[in-house]
């Protein structure tokens, strides 16, 4: 519950700074390039309104959690692999010790 608590913020948060974003870039376009009814705070806007920079904040925060869960699989693995290298530098660091030692 916690976490889909914290989602729904997140959304809202990223929400609120695409709108903004959005009048920020509009300044930058002709009047007939963008909405005219969109050009207020995010507060003002329709609920309508508002779904779309929801829609697509929820979009982008999913992308995010799917890329972080695929490179945290990535270094996972890699950890993995590392561990074994080193194992193998200790094993071979071992037989070298030994021939310092004349043990071999």
């Amino acid at each position: 519950m916690e976490n889909e608590n914290n989602l729904k913020a997140e959304i809202e948060e990223l929400a609120e700074n695409l709108h903004r974003w959005y009048l920020e870039a509009c300044k930058e376009l002709k009047s007939e390039s963008y909405n005219p009814n969109a050009q207020k705070s995010f507060a003002e806007l329709t609920e309508e309104q508002k779904f779309l920079d929801r829609y697509i904040a929820e979009k982008l925060i999913q992308v995010i959690i799917n890329n972080t869960e695929s490179t945290m699989d990535s270094l996972s693995g890699l950890k993995e692999q590392l561990q074994c290298a080193i194992e193998g530098i200790d094993e071979v660091a071992k037989v070298f010790q030994k021939r310092k030692q004349g043990g071999v």
